[in-house]
């Protein structure tokens, strides 16, 4: 696969930081000094920013301005993935498109057993039953991040060709069609092969989000992407309270968003507007 396009560019990270802000077009230009127009062309891409508007425009909406310019002239992207990750796992990601956007399903292998897990759908059925067929893999279950249509489509079709469980957070919602599942409480494990993997309740960008970590790796959904976060549809507060908790893990932890590049904690740690 080429190298992967960050989910998120300048426009769209003002966005979110001013609608998790709360904050009107009106009130960011009142702060800013840039005017109403000129946040607006630059939310929609119309233009490219100036470093003292996106200095400006970051103090406004509480992001870190050198990090967002650094974004805006594309002079940082996170470090390119290893070839071993994690002496214990295998990752195999695979990508679709949902209404023209890519999106990630990821397979979970145990290096030594050869045990799988699938990791969100993708809204692709047939793609991930191809794969996991194609890689030998013995598949054990099937972890969902969140309740989102682009994750979980599809999983009783998979489900149903495995005959595995589906588990998530005991705070999502069960899909419609699924059979055999466990919920998952805060920090509960589910063991593939000899991995064991802990579940971590990480809401904001739904209420039922969760992050699904084993050594060096973590699953993350939406919760962040590579120098951005996913829209906050359930809470900003609790997006950065459960981003908080994730870096609780180490820093060279390196995370699979469901959209964009992988990156790790420490990497974000030092280049995400956000997170400053």
């Amino acid at each position: 696969m080429a190298a992967i396009a960050l989910e998120d560019e300048f426009g769209d990270i003002i966005g979110k930081a001013r609608a998790g802000r709360g904050k009107s077009l009106s009130a960011v230009a009142a702060e800013s000094g840039v005017s109403e127009a000129d946040l607006s062309a630059l939310e929609s891409y119309a233009r490219p920013p100036s470093e003292d508007e996106a200095n400006a425009i970051a103090a406004a909406v509480g992001l870190d301005g050198s990090r967002l310019y650094a974004i805006a002239t594309e002079s940082w992207a996170p470090d390119a993935e290893p070839a071993l990750v994690d002496a214990g796992a295998d990752i195999v990601r695979l990508q679709n498109f949902v209404g023209g956007y890519p999106v990630f399903c990821y397979i979970l292998v145990c290096r030594k057993t050869q045990s799988a897990a699938v990791v969100d759908t993708a809204a692709d059925a047939d793609k991930v039953l191809d794969a996991l067929k194609s890689s030998g893999v013995r598949p054990q279950a099937i972890f969902l991040t969140h309740g989102h249509g682009d994750h979980v489509e599809g999983v009783d079709q998979v489900q149903g060709a495995l005959d595995v469980p589906v588990v998530f957070s005991e705070d999502m919602d069960a899909p419609a069609g699924i059979g055999e599942h466990f919920r998952l409480g805060d920090g509960d494990t589910y063991r593939i092969g000899d991995l064991d993997v802990r579940m971590l309740k990480t809401p904001g960008h739904s209420q039922g989000c969760a992050t699904f970590a084993t050594g060096g790796i973590a699953f993350i959904g939406d919760l962040i992407f590579a120098g951005s976060m996913g829209k906050p549809n359930h809470s900003f507060e609790a997006s950065m309270s459960s981003v908080a908790k994730l870096f609780e893990l180490p820093e060279v932890t390196r995370l699979y968003p469901g959209h964009g590049p992988s990156t790790t904690i420490g990497e974000e740690q030092a280049h995400n507007p956000f997170l400053a």
